[in-house]
This record gives C-alpha cells, structure tokens and sequence, in this order.
C-alpha cells in the first residue's frame, strides 16, 4: 500500500509540474476544496456519534431550599461549639431578664451604662448591658437594652455530634417538643464545628423544620441586641 502511494505521489507531481501556473494555482485550489469537504465530513460524522451516545449525568446535592426568609413567630435556639450540640435556653434568660431589669430600671439613677450578670440556666449566663437615654423635648428618660452576652459555664456543654444525631439524645427529645413548619432552629455555629452544623442542618430539614445559620467568631459568644438583624432562615 505504502508503494502504491508513493507511486501515486510521484505520478501526481509530475502532472502538477506539467501544468502552467494558472493551471496549477486552480489544482492547488480543488485540493484544498477536497481536503475541507473531506474534514467537514468527519466533523459532522463526530457529530452525529455524540448526538447518539447518552449524556453523562451529574448529580448535584442542595439544600431543601436556597430561599432564605426573615425569621418571625417561634424560634429555638442551639449552640454548636467544640463539635458539640447544646440547647440555648435564651426564653427563659430573656424572662429572667425582664424581671430583674424592670426593678434596675427604677434605680437607674444618673449612670449612662449599667452591667449586670443573671443566671445560670441550663449551662449559661446572661451579661446585659442597659443603657440611659434621654427623650427629645424634655420627655423623659429612657432606659433600655444596649446589648447581652450568652456566656457557657464551660467548653463542653451539650452532646457530642454522634450522640446528638442519635435516636435517643437531648437534642432529639428538644425537637420533638417543636412543630416543624411553625419553628424556626437557629444554629449559632463556631468555626471548629462547621462539619456538624452541616449534619444538623440536614437532620433538620429532613424533620420538616427552617434553618437559620448564625457564624459566631473564636473569641466571641453568643449575642444580641436591639440594633441587630433578625436571624434569615431557610
């Protein structure tokens, strides 16, 4: 094969040098014309064998929803610190805040700033910072809320991840005193336990209910305020 076509080689080049240049300039020109049509050919038939083979498929995972709403109506809270799951009682801090403010609040005097500590319940304290401010047109004073820390008796409150998750733990036992689809879970999350608040998050989508993601920085804790953003659920 490989003699034939050298034969058919040396055969075409002598009839290509026998031509005038007009002559050959349109020779060269047909074989250029040959050699596209020849590669349009095998482009369409590549084509056609890709339109005939089946798609690869990709799977992709997401959420339940990537629609965040703001949180409004009930909402429970859980702190997700050192890989561990630990219920935030933050109702019945609040509660016991109302009682004792409203009494420090008749005995404010002339301070701008008073600091006070309530607690514990359920693991944690309450640092609150109140503050006076005083009402345009001679109205009064106003004594309100600067801001409160939620403070953890220690680093290892609540239950591991693996306890947690199961079918016999505290965190289990929370939720099922809550109506899915009327409760928001807001997870207030450290930097070390992303992994779990990934798990948890899925277990609670699963069992019906919104999620509200709250990063909490290393050297912070849990906080509030007045001049906050209400937690965005999904």
């Amino acid at each position: 094969a490989a003699t034939v076509a050298a034969m058919l080689q040396r055969e075409l080049q002598a009839q290509f040098a026998g031509l005038d240049a007009e002559s050959r300039e349109k020779t060269r020109r047909e074989m250029e014309i040959q050699q596209l049509e020849a590669e349009v050919a095998q482009l369409r038939e590549r084509v056609e064998v890709a339109q005939a083979a089946p798609p690869d498929s990709v799977r992709v995972e997401t959420p339940v929803t990537a629609i965040s709403q703001q949180v409004e109506g009930s909402e429970a809270h859980f702190q997700i610190r050192a890989g561990r799951l630990a219920y935030v009682p933050l109702e019945s801090l609040i509660d016991q805040f109302k009682q004792v403010a409203s009494e420090q609040a008749q005995r404010f005097g002339s301070r701008d700033t008073l600091k006070h500590t309530i607690g514990p319940v359920g693991g944690f304290r309450m640092r609150y910072t109140l503050e006076r401010k005083e009402l345009p047109f001679g109205q009064g004073v106003l004594i309100q809320l600067q801001q409160y820390e939620l403070l953890p008796m220690n680093d290892f409150l609540g239950e591991s991840s693996d306890v947690a998750l199961g079918p016999q733990s505290e965190f289990r036992q929370r939720l099922q005193a809550l109506k899915p689809g009327q409760t928001t879970v807001t997870l207030w999350t450290y930097p070390d336990s992303f992994d779990v608040f990934r798990q948890a998050r899925d277990e609670l989508y699963r069992a019906g209910f919104q999620v509200a993601a709250r990063p909490v920085p290393h050297h912070l804790y849990i906080t509030g305020s007045p001049y906050g953003t209400r937690s965005q659920a999904q």
